[in-house]
């Protein structure tokens, strides 16, 4: 195992913390990991990891806060709609450098040259670009949308309630892979020896289309779920109808077109290659939850 010192941003996140235990578990030792509220974290620090304040809006935190690490982590911020997404990365890329970080990872998305459906993509566009820039090796984790998210975002849920899942994405095909299947690959990843420069498409088993999607939901949960396809601004009104945030509702509208222009479909073994585990499948991942899906609906 390497005996490089380990810094993983936004640890008090929940990504953050899964790759946390993830190092502990393997028991690496010497982890550093940096967030804006280090006491959130005080069982961490009973278990020896080192925990340093830092504020990627504040690069005078970070130049300390980095010091000693030799691979870093950086896990992009969930500040999507500031316009301050892509400073903040450049600032940790700079501190990286240094501090004398000689390797970076980074959490992207799949296909952020092509998903212009998705507002946010051009903050991964410019935060690889700038890592590529900066003459230090690096990994990036084209990280595929999170098996949560159709839960967290409300899309589930409401499809539970309605007997009906609502969708965009007409033929478009998903690959959604669990959060703790990325954390394990992040992991993995961060205690290689090797120092080469490449990018890993971090996905799940399969590529899914919204019917075989509403399908697995249906036989995880044991009720009929239909599946009907409309336009964006329909979608839109009726995920809201729904019970859809009217907040979350436009995330799951830009997925679905992205996911309809084929930028979602791409499925990799990197998962079971770094960690020598496959990832789990959507199905699976549903009926683990089952549980909590059918109490959110229950609500």
């Amino acid at each position: 195992m390497s005996q490089s010192r380990i810094l993983v941003t936004g640890g008090s996140g929940r990504l953050g913390q899964m790759v946390l235990d993830q190092l502990l578990h393997a028991g690496v030792s010497g982890i550093i990991t940096t967030t804006r509220t280090p006491d959130k974290l005080g069982a961490y620090a009973s278990l020896g990891v080192d925990l340093r304040h830092a504020d990627l809006n504040d690069p005078q935190t970070l130049s300390k806060a980095f010091q000693g690490a030799d691979r870093l982590l950086l896990i992009s911020t969930d500040d999507l709609f500031s316009g301050r997404r892509v400073q903040q990365h450049t600032n940790a890329i700079d501190a990286a450098k240094r501090a004398g970080v000689r390797h970076i990872h980074y959490t992207s998305m799949p296909e952020p040259e092509a998903s212009t459906a998705i507002p946010f993509s051009s903050d991964h566009v410019a935060t690889e670009a700038t890592i590529r820039e900066s003459d230090l090796s690096y990994t990036i984790l084209r990280v595929a949308w999170y098996a949560e998210n159709p839960v967290e975002l409300g899309l589930i849920p409401a499809a539970l309630r309605t007997g009906t899942w609502l969708t965009s994405a007409g033929a478009g095909r998903i690959a959604y892979v669990t959060r703790s299947d990325v954390a394990r690959a992040a992991a993995a990843a961060l205690v290689r020896d090797k120092e080469t420069s490449q990018i890993y498409d971090i996905t799940g088993p399969h590529a899914m289309s919204a019917a075989e999607l509403a399908a697995a939901l249906s036989r995880s949960v044991d009720r009929p779920i239909e599946v009907r396809q409309v336009d964006d601004t329909a979608l839109a009104r009726e995920l809201v109808a729904s019970g859809v945030s009217p907040q979350l509702a436009p995330m799951l509208v830009t997925t679905d077109a992205n996911t309809r222009a084929g930028n979602f479909e791409r499925v990799s073994h990197a998962v079971q290659e770094l960690t020598g585990v496959p990832p789990t499948s959507f199905e699976s991942f549903l009926v683990k939850n089952k549980a909590r899906l059918l109490g959110a609906t229950d609500k």
